[in-house]
């Protein structure tokens, strides 16, 4: 019998009580480890030395949680999100979720829910979002080959990864391995200024939640996705 992999996860944010919560919730579940982020290191050094799972807290005081999500996505694109936000508040996860999340939770469900929402997200992974695929043709296009840059172009359009699949000709598991060698080159460029000036690019892209539309909340943990 293959033995699970264990996938490390981090609580970023500035909430001792939630990191506890975090920590104590995974504590008996064999897929996650629980890794401390290092204390006082430059936000760049953090965000580029991030685990597979990052759970990001969107109340977060300085760096905000914002300012965590655009740096994540652009110094440690292998990284997959989960945010946490203090009550269902359904524009602040939609403008998350444009901003590259792959899954939300509110805090007072992370005892019950946490496991469950961090596997649906690491089953989500691999997916450029529009503005991250954006902003790669914008100023790091001469690194990727035309295969890579058409679906960069794919993505930018916003179609999902089925419709990229299906309008390239590529099947699942070779688009997978495309995207993860265009993340492998991002995380290679060793130009770290113009990479934190791409993450702040970034941070000005992300919606208002006041911008997005409201909609009603999933009321159940069957809801979510």
């Amino acid at each position: 019998m293959i033995a699970s992999r264990i996938r490390r996860v981090a609580y970023v944010g500035s909430s001792p009580q939630t990191a506890r919560l975090v920590a104590q919730t995974l504590q008996g579940v064999a897929e996650w480890e629980v890794v401390d982020l290092p204390a006082g290191a430059p936000l760049l050094g953090v965000a580029s030395a991030l685990p597979e799972v990052a759970v990001v807290d969107l109340h977060a005081a300085s760096p905000t949680g914002w300012e965590w999500l655009s740096y994540i996505r652009v110094l440690a694109p292998m990284t997959h999100v989960v945010v946490l936000v203090a009550t269902a508040n359904t524009s602040l996860v939609l403008a998350a979720i444009q901003a590259g999340a792959l899954g939300w939770l509110d805090i007072p469900q992370i005892a019950a829910e946490l496991p469950a929402t961090l596997q649906r997200a690491w089953d989500r992974r691999g997916v450029l979002t529009p503005a991250l695929a954006r902003l790669i043709q914008r100023h790091y296009a001469a690194v990727f080959l035309p295969h890579e840059r058409a679906i960069l172009a794919a993505f930018a359009r916003g179609h999902s990864f089925p419709v990229v699949a299906a309008t390239l000709d590529i099947e699942a598991p070779y688009l997978e391995r495309h995207i993860g060698n265009i993340l492998l080159k991002l995380m290679g460029i060793p130009d770290a200024d113009a990479l934190a000036a791409v993450a702040e690019e970034l941070a000005t892209m992300v919606p208002s939640p006041a911008s997005v539309p409201p909609r009603d909340v999933p009321s159940s943990a069957e809801e979510r996705w």
